[in-house]
Parts: structure tokens; C-alpha cells; sequence
């Protein structure tokens, strides 16, 4: 599908804003989505994950800084409402300690992360003197990882006191945001590629020591093909929650025998296996998922600086196969995106990507089989399913970071171009939001 670029993107967030606040902003941020390739319910498990970011952004605009305190910071508020047609409406909070979440819970990825903000302002403070955030939040999605990620650019571009956050302090705010608000009790993977991607590199991220390690993917002849299912999942939901307890449950059985162990990381497919009669069956086939996909994942990540593509597809097509079978977070929709996608020749490996239940898949495939690959997933998609899926191909991508207004607006009167100069091009369906977490306000918009 025809997307707005991002000069496109960028300007319409910098329009919205003026609609909304009667000024142009003077600052701009942005945060990358991120696929996994492989390494799935691994990193709240200490284990390894090998994500990237996708070359699709939310753009953070506004004006002013946390740095001015509001005349009255107990009655500055922020306000959002979903522009989707099932969430329609006005949410309000004052941006201070007290700040809890609530209804609706797609708000709470936005309303955590200015929590933590708030928080670390505090804390800054001589004598903890409280002060509030403020601003306005208009049409953020519900329940979207997306709007999260936006609000840790955010974060980015204002900066906490005087000093940019490190990204760090960005990682550990975001993931206790999500856990704290949106009840997601997720890893650290959406945080580290957000703030540390590169482009041309996939991450590979020690979820125990927080360390990374950046894999060229440097054959021209691939490409990462992301393909939407349509089908939406609630990580917030039961079943998330469920794997946690599983894992938690694998790793206090196998205790008793393995005393030094201390999470799924720790323990090999022998070790479980000796343990094997202690735990229930269904307890035992999660941590055999769990288990595995590490292993995979260092095998698929050593494959790929090998330049063993074969290699890598072959292990995410095995993830999938686990996260179907032992871990049972994949769907039928899902099933059948891989399923289809491996019959195409010039596909290395499919899998589904995310916490499941729905989403999207990931497939490596060159880049002469890309537009049969697209064809053919989508007609039988729509056959069996009545569903148009979505695809879009990226490569690695830069994470987060800040963007000069002033230059941009600079370099647009040295080429002539009025609002919205830029190209088009083909990568899926354009959704714009506007938020605000600072004093004066913030206005984003993301491509999609």
C-alpha cells in the first residue's frame, strides 16, 4: 500500500500540532517499530533475543521543555482520544506522582511512561520537590506498543534535567512502565532496540547482563518481509501472564534437583529432561520451548555473521514450529501466513514475531521472490480468511533519536518544496496520532 513518507509523516504531526496549540513546535523526535527475527519468550526468561527496528517510525513533535515549571503543575493535564472508531473519546490525567492507570488501557502505555518521567524529575530535585508535567494527548491507539515507543522518544528529545536520558535510563523507565501500567509483565527486548538499533545491523541482547551486540545483516539480496495478520492480540490479557507463571513454575521445579539455577537460561534440554516427571506436562513443554529457542537464537545468530542464511531461515522456521507446539502462542491465521510463505521458493525461513496470538509474521526471503511471495500469501490469505493482510519489506534500521527542526525547515526553503514535500512509497497503511507530555504539548504522528 502508498504511505506518506517520512518528510510527509513528520509535517503532518508539525500541522497538527499548530491546529491544536495555535504554535509551531520546536522540537521532533522519533522511535522505530521493531520485529523480532527470532529469540521469543526468552527475555523475561533471561535468555537471548536477536531483534531489529523497522524502518517505520512515530515522530514526536512540540514545543518548550519539562525544564519550565507550569504555573500550576497540579492542574496540568494531559489528554488523549483514539482516533480508531471503536475508541473514540478524551482521557485526562494531571501528570504528577499520583498518577495511576486506568481506563482505557491502551492510554496506559502513555500514562506509564510519563509516570517514570515524573518520577525521575522528582528524584532530581533538591529536597523532592514535586513538579508537574502537563500538556495534552489527542488521538493515541489503543494498546499499542507504538504509542509506547513514541513516548520513549519523547523522553529522548526533552531530556531528564539539564542532560538527554541515557539509553539506560530509557530501557528502565519504558519496561517499568509496562509492567507497572499496562500490566504487560514483559522483557526488556522493545526497550534495548528502540534505544540502541543501527541500521543495518540486527541486536542481539544478553536479557541477564543487558548487553548487545550488533550483526551485520549485509547480503543485498535479502530482505525481511513483515506480513499483518489483522488478527489483534492483548498481551495485557490472561494468557501472557500465564507463560510468565509457566516459566516461573519450570524453574522452581527443576530447583530442587539444579539448586544454582536461577531462571530458563541456566538449563539445558538434559537438565529438563531429568526433572521431566516432577513437572506437569504442560509446564515441561514451556520450558522445552524456552530452552530451545536459546539455543536456536546463538545458532541462528552465529549462522548469520557465517553469512549461512539457509541456517537462519531454518531456525526461524523451527521457532515458529516451538511457539506453535510447546508454547501454543501462535493462532491459525498465523500457522497458515508460514505455512504459505514456505512454499514459495526464495523464502529461507517464516515465522510468527511478537508475543502472538495474533500480529504479524517474519519471513527472510531474497529479493527477486519478494513480489511472488506477496501475491501469493495475500490471495490465499483472502481465500481462506477473508482478511486483506498487510505486508511491508524492511531491512535494520536506526533506533530512536532527535530531529532538527530548524535544519529541516532550512533545508526545505533551499529546495523550494511546500508542506509535504517528499516522496511516496510503498510500505502499508499511514494511521496519525497526536500526543503531548510536556508543558506546552506534543504532537505525533507515525508511518505504518
Amino acid at each position: 500500500m502508498v504511505v506518506p513518507s517520512e518528510d510527509i509523516t513528520l509535517q503532518h504531526a508539525i500541522d497538527l500540532f499548530r491546529e491544536a496549540y495555535g504554535s509551531d513546535p520546536d522540537i521532533a523526535a522519533y522511535a522505530p517499530g521493531r520485529v523480532n527475527l527470532i529469540g521469543e519468550h526468552t527475555d523475561y526468561n533471561d535468555g537471548f533475543v536477536f531483534p531489529l527496528a523497522l524502518d517505520l517510525r512515530t515522530f514526536v513533535v512540540g514545543r518548550g521543555s519539562l525544564l519550565v515549571k507550569p504555573p500550576n503543575p497540579k492542574a496540568a493535564l494531559t489528554e488523549s482520544s483514539a482516533i480508531s472508531e471503536s475508541e473514540q473519546g478524551i482521557v485526562s490525567f494531571v501528570a504528577d506522582k499520583g498518577l495511576a492507570p486506568g481506563e482505557p488501557k491502551w492510554a496506559n502505555y502513555v500514562k506509564g511512561v510519563v509516570a517514570e518521567y515524573v518520577k525521575g524529575m522528582c528524584r532530581q530535585r533538591e529536597g523532592g520537590e514535586e513538579e508537574g508535567g502537563g500538556g495534552r494527548l489527542i488521538d493515541v491507539p489503543r494498546a499499542s506498543t507504538w504509542v509506547f515507543e513514541a513516548a520513549v522518544a519523547s523522553k529522548r528529545a526533552f531530556g531528564l534535567g539539564a542532560v538527554l536520558l541515557p539509553p539506560s535510563l530509557e530501557v528502565r523507565d519504558g519496561h517499568s512502565a509496562e509492567h507497572k501500567f499496562a500490566h504487560v509483565p514483559c522483557g526488556i527486548m522493545d526497550q534495548f532496540v528502540s534505544a540502541l538499533a543501527k541500521t543495518g545491523k540486527v541486536l542481539l541482547l544478553d536479557c541477564r547482563s543487558h548487553t548487545e551486540t550488533l550483526v551485520p545483516l549485509a547480503d543485498p539480496d535479502l530482505v525481511i518481509l513483515v506480513t499483518n495478520s489483522k488478527v489483534k492480540h492483548n498481551l495485557g490479557g490472561s494468557e501472557y501472564p500465564h507463560r510468565v507463571a509457566q516459566c516461573k513454575a519450570a524453574v522452581e521445579g527443576l530447583q530442587k534437583k539444579y539448586p544454582e539455577v536461577q531462571s530458563l537460561r541456566d538449563v539445558t534440554l538434559e537438565q529438563l529432561d531429568s526433572v521431566k516427571t516432577s513437572l506437569s506436562e504442560l509446564v515441561y513443554r514451556r520450558a522445552r520451548h524456552v530452552i530451545s529457542e536459546n539455543a536456536r537464537t546463538q545458532a541462528a545468530v552465529a549462522a548469520l555473521r557465517r553469512r549461512d542464511y539457509a541456517a537462519v531461515g531454518q531456525a526461524m522456521t523451527k521457532s515458529h514450529a516451538s511457539l506453535r507446539d510447546d508454547y501454543e502462542v501462535s493462532c491459525s491465521e498465523l500457522d497458515f501466513l508460514v505455512s504459505e510463505a514456505l512454499k514459495v521458493p526464495g523464502v529461507l525461513g517464516s515465522r510468527m514475531t511478537g508475543g502472538g496470538f495474533g500480529g504479524c509474521t517474519v519471513s527472510l526471503v531474497t529479493k527477486q521472490a519478494v513480489g511472488m511471495l506477496e501475491v501469493k500469501i495475500k490471495s490465499a490469505y483472502r481465500a481462506r480468511f477473508g482478511v486483506e493482510a498487510e505486508t511491508f519489506v524492511t531491512l535494520p534500521s536506526a533506533g530512536c533519536g532527535v530531529v532538527n527542526l530548524k535544519k529541516k525547515e532550512e533545508e526545505k526553503g533551499r529546495r523550494g518544496g511546500g508542506r509535504g514535500a517528499g516522496p511516496v512509497v510503498s510500505l502499508g497503511r499511514g494511521l496519525v496520532v497526536l500526543a503531548a507530555v510536556v508543558a506546552v504539548g506534543i504532537a505525533v504522528a507515525r508511518r505504518r
